[in-house]
């Protein structure tokens, strides 16, 4: 496991070595410093309005992040429905405030919470998901909330983009629903789930957010968790096993599954995946096992004697059982 660094009187010692670690050797030392001096803007930002969640029924808790000088808390939909309704929000300085839980979507993972006391509260602003290499922070409180230490930071880059936010920020219990933020220190994603690794973690979109924010903040839960294990991506139409004389078959394309919906026959052969060729069927299997429901995949058929690009969102089991229905 990878320690987490607490930044105490030495932080900005132990955080220059972090970023030393996980930088490559064409950076400069003033790259370095340069990027240190962000680090340490973006934190100063992010730790008043990173909380903990504790029920107050003893049975759950987690982390958050204030977004609003009222009291509006982002933070997983998992840790709303395993406190409860009612909760306390314990604060880095000491200050404890009451709280309700809101709505939830449960699908994405998203939920929030509202301060039940007088504001203001010290909040962050909401930035844009970016893109994969950016620089990126974890706070949260791993373990649970303890009141001796500051909200651990954790410095990392975003490593995917899809249905979830893919990070190697280390995360571990207790670090659920806590902030993710990019180096101006504006929340990009919400902790969600540990990857195949502590370092290779899933994070909720702020995107995912935004949509259902009014649906949310009226109380409304809705769609169900699917478990913190990756769910398996597929492509939404079978495939030959064997090579064929133009690669592999497909046999059939699932009724209104994304790969119908861009195109896709019965008989269409697959040439190339993600602009590479498609050489064995455990090739393909690979290609998928790297990615997750709502990902992305290039894909190259042949179709009679014309070539062919498509580009498709990948489904979960869950999404090929409805398109068997419909």
């Amino acid at each position: 496991m990878r320690p987490a660094l607490t930044l105490r009187g030495t932080w900005l010692a132990l955080l220059l070595l972090s970023v030393v670690a996980e930088t490559s050797a064409q950076d400069t030392l003033d790259a370095l410093k340069a990027r240190q001096a962000r680090v340490q803007c973006a934190f100063e930002k992010a730790l008043p309005a990173t909380v903990g969640i504790r029920s107050l029924r003893g049975n759950g808790g987690g982390s958050g992040v204030v977004v609003s000088a009222e009291g509006l808390v982002m933070t997983a939909a998992h840790v709303t429905q395993a406190t409860g309704d009612q909760v306390v929000i314990l604060f880095s300085d000491g200050l404890e405030v009451p709280g309700k839980a809101l709505g939830a979507n449960r699908s994405t993972d998203a939920g929030l919470i509202q301060l039940e006391a007088e504001g203001p509260f010290p909040f962050v602003a909401l930035g844009e998901t970016g893109e994969v290499g950016d620089w990126c922070l974890a706070l949260g409180h791993p373990g649970g909330f303890d009141a001796k230490r500051p909200p651990p930071i954790r410095l990392g880059q975003v490593l995917g983009l899809g249905r979830f936010l893919v990070t190697d920020c280390a995360l571990t219990n207790g670090d659920s629903g806590g902030p993710l933020f990019d180096l101006e220190g504006k929340v990009i994603g919400i902790h969600s789930s540990i990857g195949e690794s502590i370092a290779n973690n899933n994070h909720v979109l702020v995107g995912a957010f935004r949509p259902d924010w009014v649906r949310m903040q009226a109380g409304e839960t809705w769609g169900r968790l699917r478990g913190f294990v990756r769910e398996r991506a597929l492509l939404g139409f079978r495939i030959s096993r064997q090579p064929g004389e133009h690669g592999f078959q497909i046999r059939q394309v699932i009724p209104g599954t994304p790969a119908a919906e861009v195109g896709m026959k019965d008989d269409d052969w697959l040439l190339a995946v993600d602009e590479t060729a498609l050489e064995n069927i455990d090739q393909l299997s690979r290609a998928l096992r790297d990615k997750s429901p709502g990902d992305r995949m290039k894909l190259r058929v042949l179709r009679g004697e014309e070539t062919l690009e498509f580009e498709l969102e990948l489904i979960s089991s869950d999404d090929l059982d409805e398109g068997r229905d419909r």
